[in-house]
């Protein structure tokens, strides 16, 4: 979009006129984001603005933006001095969204459909957002977003704790010793 925008600009003073763009085209470049917090923070202003409609690409443009994810790549083999370790050159930062920063997404693109009254659409962002662990109950449970979902978020919240319940701690269930109590954490068993 901004090799658009410049180019544009440049074609401006080529020709030495102004070029008058359709409104759309003029909103869709300055709404461009590079960036998931940039991105966020446009979608949060509209939000703000009361602009649920405009505001819901953004959140979900997100979720394809760089964030404060990120991985370490090889992007092509070189052959090494040292015999297969990775030469740092053939390396490469990959970003993306962090698993807050998606849950974070997830919740406000809820909120968006819950303000255009799509409640399917509303309810399915908010099971995302907690299959990804999103986990401020009280949070969806007070939001005037989701005033006229309280009942489905309230069956989704149950819904998700009975799963996280159903699977007991790795080290209790293989009868290990809980080390909880040497950080100061409560033991596991009766002191007699």
């Amino acid at each position: 979009m901004r090799v658009l925008l410049a180019l544009l600009l440049l074609l401006e003073q080529v020709l030495g006129f102004v070029l008058v763009l359709p409104q759309q085209m003029v909103r869709l470049i300055a709404l461009h984001s590079d960036t998931f917090d940039d991105c966020e923070e446009k979608a949060l202003k509209l939000c703000k603005e009361g602009n649920y409609a405009d505001a819901l690409p953004l959140f979900e443009q997100s979720l394809e933006l760089p964030g404060d994810g990120f991985d370490i790549v090889r992007v092509q083999r070189t052959a090494s001095p040292v015999g297969g370790a990775p030469v740092l050159r053939d390396l490469e930062e990959t970003r993306f969204p962090s698993n807050e920063q998606k849950q974070t997404s997830y919740f406000n693109i809820a909120a968006c459909h819950a303000q255009l009254g799509d409640d399917a659409k509303a309810l399915d962002a908010i099971e995302t957002a907690l299959s990804l662990g999103f986990d401020d109950f009280e949070l969806l449970t007070s939001d005037a977003d989701f005033a006229n979902l309280q009942s489905d978020i309230a069956r989704l919240i149950t819904k998700y704790k009975q799963q996280n319940n159903a699977f007991p701690s790795l080290p209790s269930s293989f009868g290990l010793p809980s080390f909880g109590s040497l950080f100061g954490g409560s033991s596991s068993k009766n002191s007699d």
